[in-house]
């Protein structure tokens, strides 16, 4: 017959399994999470520079609305990245 100390041991031993398990999920998940937002902004940064190279002769006035424009739409694809979540 298991005597109480035992069974208490077992069942910290059980807790500090399920512990471990949800601690792993929550890195896996985190760990997902960052490689998604680095790629976020190694894309946005992207997308910057070949807009700065397609304005190249453009009048200052141009560039400054079509950078506007830029930041509009990158909200845009930061407000649904989030509504996946």
């Amino acid at each position: 017959m298991a005597t109480p100390h035992a069974i208490d041991d077992d069942a910290v031993a059980a807790a500090d399994k399920e512990m471990e398990e949800k601690a792993n999920r929550a890195k896996a998940l985190l760990s997902q999470r960052y490689v998604g937002l680095k790629r976020q902004q190694e894309a946005k940064a992207t997308r910057k520079m070949q807009l700065e190279r397609q304005m190249i002769g453009l009048p200052e006035e141009n560039k400054q609305s079509l950078r506007r424009a830029l930041e509009r739409e990158e909200m845009l694809i930061a407000k649904e990245s989030r509504k996946k979540i």
